[in-house]
């Protein structure tokens, strides 16, 4: 029944997956009787600040921003990301090898040399940053893998190893003449291979001081953004509407597939409205008149340019690392919804923050 409801017409599918959604929140509708009202009320404000952010993240790709930062410790040489207690290059390889085992049981085999060169290329990030220089390491979509972004490492003004993950606008043919310029030993071409590109990092040229020069750069022949104009955008009364009422449709009628692609729609009407205001291009007024929201969907969004990601798709072969046969390494405390971080292999009886035996990992009585 529920497969039936959720089932897209080919030319509908949108490039964010809203099957993720409709499927998460017919799961917590069909809780109602075993938990209390106070207890799905909290899952479902988590579930709505989760998809929230995904949609976030889904209009940042379109958009060519900085997605994400993520800090690390070096030591002795290696990556620790902050809270964990192994190096950052186990959990890629782990993550590989995770790949391989699934790969072999299902006969998906093609991203095999992709995800050998994660491996190999995180090394070399490595190897770059111990020689406190700046690293780029780029991601075309891959068969698995279907993002397009970069990954920029830096010693940062507080002397602190950041990532910071932009989401790229640009083709494999366009980065061969830039790559050059970042990094005069590069040498990818104009049909440059994914496995290429991510076991060959760049040393980032001194000539640039920050990754979002870098970025800058990169995009100089595109519409990319700076965060901060990103938030701009993310902060729009109008914009904030649209994913409200997506996030309403979820929860009032999982079912209605159609009615979500429209909303939806709306959601990437409205950032492109926001987005050609900023360029100072033509606009469609529609869009503009927030009395008109139940209508922002019935046009069909502009195809964005450039290798726009799937939701749910994974970016990086280090996702399947971050999970062991009890779940996720990282996860939210259901009683404080803090993050927690356990160990490979174990389970934490209690929440690191709030001391609750209600934590996700916890082995059933």
């Amino acid at each position: 029944m529920i497969e039936q409801s959720l089932f897209y017409e080919p030319q509908s599918v949108p490039n964010y997956d809203i099957r993720h959604d409709q499927r998460d929140y017919i799961k917590l509708l069909s809780q109602s009787e075993e938990r209390s009202d106070l207890e799905l009320r909290q899952m479902m404000d988590r579930k709505d600040d989760y998809v929230r952010r995904q949609l976030i993240t889904d209009i940042g790709e379109r958009l060519y921003v900085h997605l994400s930062t993520t800090t690390f410790d070096l030591k002795e040489g290696k990556l620790f990301g902050r809270g964990m207690d192994e190096p950052f290059i186990d959990v890629v390889k782990r993550g590989r090898d995770e790949r391989r085992r699934i790969g072999y049981l299902t006969g998906v085999t093609a991203d095999f040399q992709r995800e050998d060169a994660e491996a190999v290329g995180f090394e070399k990030i490595e190897d770059i940053l111990k020689r406190g220089k700046m690293a780029l390491s780029i991601s075309p979509p891959g068969i698995s893998y279907l993002h397009s972004f970069y990954d920029i490492f830096w010693h940062n003004e507080e002397g602190k190893i950041e990532s910071r993950r932009y989401t790229s606008g640009l083709e494999v043919s366009e980065y061969a003449p830039k790559t050059k310029l970042i990094d005069p030993n590069s040498n990818f071409g104009f049909n440059s291979r994914d496995y290429e590109f991510l076991a060959n990092p760049l040393v980032v040229s001194d000539f640039f001081k920050t990754p979002d020069q870098v970025h800058a750069f990169l995009h100089i022949d595109h519409s990319a953004m700076t965060k901060e104009e990103f938030m701009t955008i993310t902060s729009d009364e109008g914009l904030s509407l649209a994913i409200d009422k997506y996030i309403e449709e979820l929860k009032t009628n999982p079912f209605a597939t159609e009615a979500l692609i429209r909303r939806y729609n709306a959601i990437l009407n409205r950032a492109d409205y926001l987005r050609k205001l900023r360029n100072g291009e033509s606009v469609e007024h529609n869009v503009s008149n927030l009395e008109n929201i139940d209508s922002w969907g019935d046009k069909e969004p502009e195809q964005a340019a450039g290798g726009c990601g799937i939701s749910g798709s994974a970016w990086s072969v280090a996702d399947y690392g971050m999970r062991d046969t009890k779940g996720k390494l990282v996860f939210d405390c259901p009683s404080c919804g803090m993050i927690n971080i356990r160990p490979y292999g174990t389970l934490l009886q209690v929440c690191k923050v709030c001391g609750s035996d209600k934590v996700a990992c916890r082995e059933a009585a």
